[in-house]
């Protein structure tokens, strides 16, 4: 079995459903990646591996990246993964936060962070807004955190294939929220 499946299988079975940021979000952005790096001639596999690890740190405690960064390095060290290697996959967790956008360095870090910014727009962004929104308690008609966040988001895209990705996504997601907006008000 590669690398690849294996990390894959453990992060299936670690990460806890019915959040926002479980397998399926997982799943979405490992297969986002996927796609960039392959049209971004980057290192397939520090992608694959840090799509897929991006997360992890949730199941441990926030801030998520950090924590993130030492239970992929125990994952990848159980499987006896390269070390080097393992230093970059932390870097790509340490710095998949929105707020990290000025500290990507690789093209496999900007790639795993557009991927996972990708999910959050377009339909599934509008499905995945709805959720939190309900796990957060926010009032039902209120986007406009979520329209900004989302703005920033694909502003912020970083490779070529990524902005063509957020394109269609993000004017999806305008449409959606301009017919929502219309419909609620009197």
């Amino acid at each position: 079995m590669s690398i690849v499946e294996s990390v894959k299988n453990i992060v299936r079975e670690s990460m806890i459903a019915s959040t926002t940021h479980d397998w399926e979000h997982i799943e979405r952005v490992y297969i986002l990646a996927t796609k960039i790096a392959e049209k971004e001639e980057a290192d397939l596999e520090l992608v694959q591996l840090g799509a897929l690890l991006h997360d992890i740190g949730r199941i441990v405690r926030e801030p998520h990246n950090v924590t993130g960064k030492a239970k992929a390095r125990e994952i990848l060290e159980g499987l006896s993964y390269d070390s080097k290697r393992i230093d970059l996959i932390e870097n790509i967790i340490e710095n998949h936060n929105l707020g990290n956008w000025h500290k990507l360095g690789s093209m496999e870090e900007k790639i795993v962070w557009d991927a996972d910014k990708l999910d959050g727009i377009g339909a599934i962004g509008v499905a995945r807004a709805f959720f939190m929104g309900g796990e957060t308690g926010l009032p039902f008609h209120d986007f406009t955190w979520f329209e900004d966040d989302t703005m920033l988001r694909y502003s912020r895209l970083n490779t070529s294939a990524a902005k063509e990705i957020g394109k269609e996504r993000i004017e999806y997601m305008s449409r959606f929220f301009e017919r929502l907006n219309k419909e609620i008000q009197p």
